[in-house]
């Protein structure tokens, strides 16, 4: 492979994002809003290009899990509002003001430290969003927690209930979706009755976007589906098509012979009953390309698939050309998406791996370089 050939890439089609916001956003009804999530690097797509892009096609929010995360959009020129979905440290509080952030709260003594922060500066009606939990198990008030955190809440008079939220846990299980709707709309009323009106209340994911179940929501928070995947196989329809977004490739370092009788990889994971033709790929599980797709991946080389041979190692991958005799060194591999008429989503990985789609953006790791199109 020539010096100057690239090693590993992921290119980001920007305008397949694109045409993924608006298909989303035509599936809405006329109240709801897209709260856009780009946390974890946008699913390693790239946070400042994925959110500049959605910007441009009119989405003004955007959801990270991280003050971090926020801070890096802000120097990315992102003006639109973010909110800071996951935990705080105290240290980061005096960060939202200073970068104008919306956090979520989930307890109490965050309230206070916000409401403290906000006394200091001066604030009034600092926007805040509650997040109950109702059946996730994770962070947020439970809904026995709620009137005692409202009586609390009453001496907080620098901060404004902007918003409420939940988080579905299984949007494909209707029966315990509605459970935990019906939970949802009454901690809603309990606000409600307690003289809060909240302007947002948000509780969609993905998968309930893509089947048009989002109930009251008039914010929907969408991250999966932006990048052109589907929370399930089964999700897939033809009335909402999702263009991938995310194409990974490599380039054949070497292809050698191996005789009968040897075995490839470490730990001897595959034995070669027969004499092969053996590429081998310069990317491996350090580059997020997982192990658990020893011996279970395929590749596409010049549009056909080619299996996965032995372990992955930690830079490099072997896969068997035998069946595509006109493969030479330096040729371009696909690893997740389209070469010709085959294609690898990232669903059909996440089968191979054991895994979901989420884990198989989010682990395509900074060593690998972004190339944009679009």
């Amino acid at each position: 492979m020539s010096a100057g050939l690239k090693r590993c890439w992921a290119e980001i089609d920007l305008r397949a994002l694109a045409a993924n916001y608006r298909a989303l956003a035509r599936s809405l009804s006329a109240r709801a809003e897209i709260l856009s999530v780009v946390k974890a690097n946008a699913y390693g797509h790239g946070a400042v290009p994925v959110a500049r892009s959605l910007a441009a096609e009119g989405c003004g929010f955007f959801g990270v899990a991280q003050v971090a995360e926020a801070q890096e959009l802000r120097r990315g020129k992102i003006r639109g509002r973010i909110l800071v979905l996951s935990h705080l440290e105290a240290g980061e509080i005096p960060v939202l003001f200073q970068s104008e952030l919306t956090p979520v709260v989930d307890r109490i003594e965050m309230a206070r430290a916000i409401s403290r922060e906000a006394r200091r500066r001066g604030k009034k009606n600092f926007p805040i969003h509650l997040k109950v939990d109702t059946g996730m198990g994770r962070l947020g008030l439970i809904p026995a927690e709620i009137p005692r955190f409202l009586r609390d809440f009453r001496r907080l008079e620098n901060l404004r209930i902007e918003g409420i939220l939940t988080h579905l846990s299984e949007a494909t299980d209707q029966v315990f979706t509605r459970s935990q709707r019906r939970e949802f709309q009454k901690a809603v009323r309990l606000f409600l009755d307690a003289g809060y009106h909240p302007f947002y209340t948000h509780s969609s994911n993905s998968a309930a976007v893509i089947l048009r179940r989002s109930g009251g929501d008039n914010l929907v928070r969408t991250g999966l589906a932006l990048y052109g995947a589907y929370p399930e196989n089964r999700l897939a329809k033809p009335g909402l098509s999702l263009k991938p977004v995310l194409t990974w490739k490599t380039r054949i370092q070497q292809i050698k012979k191996i005789p009968p009788g040897y075995r490839v990889g470490y730990g001897k994971m595959f034995l070669n009953r027969a004499a092969r033709a053996v590429a081998i790929l310069p990317v491996g599980y350090a580059d997020g390309y997982s192990r658990s797709l020893s011996n279970r991946g395929e590749v596409l080389v010049r549009g056909k698939r080619a299996p996965v041979i032995g372990s992955v190692c930690m830079d490099l991958t072997m896969v068997e050309v035998g069946k595509i005799p006109s493969a030479r060194a330096g040729d371009e591999v696909t690893l997740l998406g389209r070469d010709g008429r085959e294609e690898i989503r990232a669903e059909e990985m996440a089968a191979w791996a054991g895994t979901i789609p989420y884990e198989i953006f989010t682990s395509i790791s900074g060593r690998v370089s972004r190339v944009y199109r679009g």
